[in-house]
């Protein structure tokens, strides 16, 4: 999908401009953008504040020279390219807005529970996933203090709300399911290092979006 709307930017472009000769580049440097910015649903998304301002501001500029384009003269088959790509920006813009602006977009919980009630995943791949987000919680909650500008009271509140559902997630279901989970033992306490890190993240996340609040 992502591939497609770098595609279809590109194509836009060369439309616009009449520039053919620079086609290769251009698909090379909007997938190349695209792809850095990509959103998993399963992975946390773990940017430094500096990557995250830059990524925004490289596809809000791809974003506006889609929408400067005169779309009355596309056909059929360009205009349906154009709004995929237009799709498929928004979608990556709006969670990284999400994340430089409000707190409840940090929520390791949310994507613990979604891989941890996935019927398509084996036990292999969920715990897989789950460990890889649970390694990555410390970097994840330490980079959303450092990017979170001016959020609102409202979403800071809702923010601590969730973290204590997330706690409550990673001390009871999460290890539930992870003792009868048909893992070799070693994979099995190597999981269960990962929690407490990721707890102290949280809490400490807790912490800041209390301060944040009361300041």
């Amino acid at each position: 999908m992502m591939r497609m709307a770098a595609m279809a930017l590109c194509l836009a472009l060369c439309l616009s401009c009449r520039r053919e000769a620079d086609l290769a580049q251009l698909q090379r440097e909007a997938e190349r953008r695209i792809a850095e910015s990509n959103i998993a649903a399963d992975k946390l998304l773990v940017m430094p504040p500096d990557t995250l301002v830059a990524r925004l501001d490289q596809l809000e500029q791809y974003e506006n020279e889609l929408l400067a384009l005169d779309t009355s003269r596309l056909n059929a088959n360009q205009r349906k390219l154009w709004e995929q790509t237009q799709s498929s920006l928004q979608g990556v813009l709006k969670k990284l807005r999400e994340h430089r602006e409000d707190p409840v977009a940090y929520n390791l919980g949310g994507y613990v529970k979604r891989v941890l009630t996935n019927d398509t995943l084996n036990d292999e791949v969920r715990w897989k996933l789950i460990a890889e987000n649970l390694a990555q919680a410390p970097a994840y909650y330490q980079n959303a203090q450092r990017t979170l500008a001016n959020p609102s009271p409202q979403r800071l509140r809702l923010s601590v709300q969730k973290q204590m559902l997330t706690l409550r997630l990673l001390n009871g279901e999460l290890r539930d399911s992870l003792q009868t989970a048909t893992l070799p033992p070693s994979q099995r306490l190597y999981i269960l290092k990962l929690i407490p890190p990721a707890q102290s993240a949280i809490k400490d996340y807790i912490v800041f979006c209390n301060n944040v609040y009361f300041r």
